[in-house]
């Protein structure tokens, strides 16, 4: 799958990048909001984690847009977080996110969310 990895800290992208590409996933990365929306001008993706709280464009303002461009709309969207309250989950959920799981997040679990989402997207597709 061609992921896209939306987050300002360095450490986590690579982090996020070398696991996901072992995995056998194409990764691109992104520092912020702004950033993501210029990768998925030239880049198809089939799935998109992002961080919540990034500058210049942070994951509400991200989401905002996504869900407003055609193309991307269908997109599995994954927020990632540093505040796992459940009022942080649902903020996010309710803006439009398919998943919201909390930093550090453990691979096995992004893993499978990126695979459910995944599929619940190509079932949707395949009746369309």
């Amino acid at each position: 799958m061609n992921i896209l990895i939306a987050d300002d800290h360095p450490t986590n992208l690579k982090l996020l990048q070398a696991t996901l590409e072992a995995e056998g996933h194409c990764v691109f990365l992104a520092a912020d909001g702004v950033e993501a929306l210029a990768v998925l001008q030239k880049e198809k993706v089939d799935a998109i984690i992002s961080d919540i709280l990034m500058p210049r464009m942070d994951g509400y303002e991200l989401i905002q847009n996504l869900r407003g461009i055609s193309s991307l709309a269908s997109v599995p969207v994954i927020a990632l977080t540093g505040f796992g309250m459940k009022k942080d989950i649902e903020a996010a959920l309710a803006a439009g996110y398919d998943a919201c799981l909390n930093k550090p997040v453990e691979v096995s679990e992004l893993s499978a969310v990126i695979q459910k989402l995944a599929a619940q997207r190509l079932i949707i597709i395949s009746k369309r």
